[in-house]
């Protein structure tokens, strides 16, 4: 999909004067499908995992009936896991958000098979830059009186300051903010590192990059990580400087992620952490 003239001076900008490329503008198509569906992309494992680990408690801590607001939804492969543990009948609206018009109609294709009854809405918006508030508020109107807002294994969206601050001023009275990810181990990092540095993620990145003006090459992807601000970072360079394709919040601890949620007002219901997988949940209000 060709760029319109306002969407590529804003990365040309971006590009200039930041040195990076946001997501938004790699993220297209079935590029995050093909990713998802890679069996060298071994983090989805993780993710999941912890999911299944964990969505029993949140069904356990909240009342019903609620509404499902899921965040990032990509291709949709979690929901089934949510619907079956919180119980189709009490789901009065599930929501699905993403910026890729693609995996929406994917997900909501993918579930409503499973579940034809199901009441699912979807939403085309870029939640960093446009938040969640008018869906939180359209859902309480029209299904019931309480969201469950989800974040499942995104810590791409996650790292952006701005997005949890939208986050926060969407929860009202009885609402809940489940959240989960993969923490960054020292000893764990090539194993980490490895979902990275595959072909099907550097192509999604390389549509970006292409529309920046440049040619893509495997061999000039690179990655680390940042403690000082616990992110993963990915990049490609050009011309011997280095383009940021990549920022993934991957704390080191739980307790990086309790105290980063308190800043915005949020309260712990429950944040635990499975060390086998790397990889933690929480529960908020």
């Amino acid at each position: 999909m060709k760029l319109t003239q306002k969407q590529q001076k804003e990365l040309n900008e971006v590009v200039k004067k930041k040195r990076e490329i946001p997501i938004r503008f790699c993220y297209v198509g079935m590029a995050w499908h093909k990713i998802a569906t890679d069996p060298n992309y071994t983090l989805k494992t993780r993710e999941l995992g912890i999911l299944k680990k964990s969505i029993g408690l949140v069904a356990s801590k909240i009342s019903t009936p609620i509404n499902v607001l899921h965040l990032g939804v990509g291709n949709g492969v979690e929901i089934p896991y949510i619907i079956d543990a919180m119980g189709l009948s009490n789901i009065k609206i599930y929501a699905i958000v993403d910026i890729n018009k693609s995996m929406l109609k994917l997900a909501k294709s993918f579930v409503l098979k499973k579940y034809p009854k199901l009441n699912i809405k979807s939403y085309f918006r870029d939640i960093e830059t446009e938040g969640i508030k008018d869906i939180a508020e359209e859902l309480k109107n029209n299904g019931a009186k309480i969201n469950l807002i989800l974040l499942i294994g995104n810590g791409t969206i996650f790292s952006n300051p701005q997005t949890v601050k939208f986050i926060r001023e969407s929860i009202k009275q009885r609402d809940h903010f489940f959240l989960t990810l993969e923490l960054f181990k020292k000893e764990k990092q090539k194993e980490i590192f490895d979902s990275y540095m595959i072909p099907t993620v550097f192509d999604l990145f390389s549509i970006g990059i292409k529309r920046a003006g440049f040619k893509p090459n495997y061999k000039k992807f690179s990655i680390k990580y940042d403690l000082k601000t616990s992110r993963l970072k990915q990049f490609f360079q050009i011309n011997g400087k280095k383009l940021l394709v990549l920022s993934s919040y991957k704390p080191i601890s739980i307790e990086k992620i309790e105290n980063r949620l308190k800043q915005y007002g949020f309260k712990k219901e429950f944040l635990i952490e499975n060390k086998k997988i790397h990889s933690c949940a929480g529960l908020f209000i």
